[in-house]
């Protein structure tokens, strides 16, 4: 019970200074700047999201808060039983299930019968034909940062300390990543971030190390950030035009392909 209430109170934790990483420029510049809010609440997003000092002061805050965990020892960027004569083959393995997972959440979304439960959030994607901005600081944040700070905190903080508290892992991972999820208020994302969610605790739990969740969230991320920008620029348009036999032929197959990786990344790394 006391490891429960320890691991809940440095989620906690944990939570708030993410929300404080995602706000940090927004605050600080509001603090030097409070005119920027005399004009319309859009014209000051804008100005936030375009500003380079507040994407700076983001990532300092999120590097200054993984560095505070690792230093208070609640998480460890350890190797756990990984062994380095076969961590080129699990690294490759990390990408195919990477790829597999991005694939199986992008065409389960495109399928029709799941595309129509948001009609709502389809048509803001339609109406956003902009390209995205942001420059070094937005990819430095979204694809190494977060996936870094995310990973402490939902598997290093949550998982981990779940587990210490004697959770079956069959119970643990599927809980974590459904508050993994649910942190992220997609609902249009919910089953692949659950599944995403479930694919890093397994690599937690089987390797004792974050560093295999943390390689295939940054190549999630990054392959994410880079998508609609590529669509855009290549069909005008964020959307694919796919058919639902198509949707479910990619499902399968990532389906499929997802469990293989999984079966050999057992079958490499040693027995605990």
């Amino acid at each position: 019970m006391k490891e429960l209430l320890k691991t809940v109170l440095r989620f906690a934790l944990w939570a708030m200074l993410f929300v404080v990483t995602m706000f940090a420029g927004m605050i600080v510049l509001s603090i030097i700047h409070p005119s920027v809010w005399q004009g319309s609440e859009q014209a000051a997003t804008e100005y936030f999201k375009d500003s380079a000092i507040s994407g700076w002061i983001n990532l300092a805050a999120t590097l200054l808060f993984i560095i505070l965990f690792l230093v208070l020892r609640w998480v460890s960027l350890s190797k756990g039983i990984l062994e380095r004569s076969f961590m080129w083959k699990l690294v490759g393995l990390l990408m195919v299930l990477t790829v597999a997972d991005i694939c199986f959440e992008v065409f389960l979304i495109e399928f029709p019968a799941y595309h129509n439960l948001f009609p709502e959030t389809w048509a803001e994607i339609e109406a956003d034909d902009s390209p995205d901005s942001g420059g070094i600081t937005q990819y430095l944040y979204a694809c190494l940062l977060i996936p870094i700070f995310e990973e402490i905190g939902f598997r290093g903080v949550l998982l981990g300390g779940l587990l210490r508290a004697r959770w079956h892992p069959w119970l643990a991972i599927p809980f974590s990543a459904i508050v993994f999820a649910a942190f992220h208020l997609l609902p249009i994302n919910f089953i692949g971030l659950t599944l995403g969610g479930i694919i890093y605790g397994w690599l937690f739990w089987r390797t004792k190390s974050l560093i295999p969740g943390i390689i295939c969230h940054i190549l999630n991320n990054t392959i994410a950030l880079c998508a609609g920008p590529v669509m855009m620029y290549i069909t005008g348009s964020r959307e694919m035009d796919t058919t639902p036999t198509t949707d479910v032929i990619v499902i399968v197959i990532a389906l499929a392909l997802m469990l293989s990786a999984i079966i050999l990344i057992n079958r490499t790394v040693p027995k605990r």
